[in-house]
């Protein structure tokens, strides 16, 4: 049997942070009010495993990749909260979103992807406390599971926030979009 716990936290950053990819700031696109209904807010996620000796955690972000920095300093958090795992078990992916900032990488990429460059320590926290909120949600939440494995072609799951720059890459509207 296999204990699995699920958490989520809102990531709450300043709108005067510029997006990933120079994209405007706040998290919203172009002309997106907060709160509208295209307005997605950017989450931490946390998915807990743990199986005999074996634990896992896994930090879902809404950015655009996951950073060895956000990850050393949330393995730190954790452990001064109780929460002890060997630092290869605890994995930050991010869902590539070019909707979220940048400024937390620890590399080139906070040099050449955002405006301006550099990165930022209050970033960092922001998405460290979110992740940590999240998985010591999902750690305390864990219960007796199940886990199965299928797979199955799902059409229309996704949307493409920039569908009329999408179609502009076409001669033809696309029939699948």
């Amino acid at each position: 049997m296999l204990n699995v716990g699920w958490g989520r936290a809102a990531l709450p950053f300043p709108d005067e942070l510029g997006l990933f990819g120079f994209g405007p700031g706040g998290g919203r696109g172009i002309a997106v009010p907060r709160g509208g209904p295209d307005h997605d807010q950017l989450e931490a996620r946390a998915l807990w495993l743990e199986g005999g000796a074996e634990r896992l955690l896994v930090i879902g972000v809404d950015l655009v990749a996951g950073s060895r920095l956000v990850q050393q300093k949330l393995h730190d958090v954790l452990a001064a909260r109780g929460l002890r795992l060997a630092q290869d078990r605890v994995l930050i992916v991010g869902t590539h979103t070019h909707s979220g900032p940048g400024h937390y990488i620890g590399n080139f990429y906070d040099v050449f992807g955002v405006w301006p460059p550099g990165t930022r320590l209050d970033v960092v926290r922001i998405i460290v406390e979110a992740a940590a909120r999240a998985a010591l949600q999902a750690y305390a939440e864990a219960r007796p599971s199940r886990v199965a494995i299928g797979r199955r072609i799902l059409w229309r799951a996704g949307r493409n926030r920039s569908l009329r720059a999408f179609h502009a890459n076409f001669r033809e509207p696309a029939e699948w979009s």
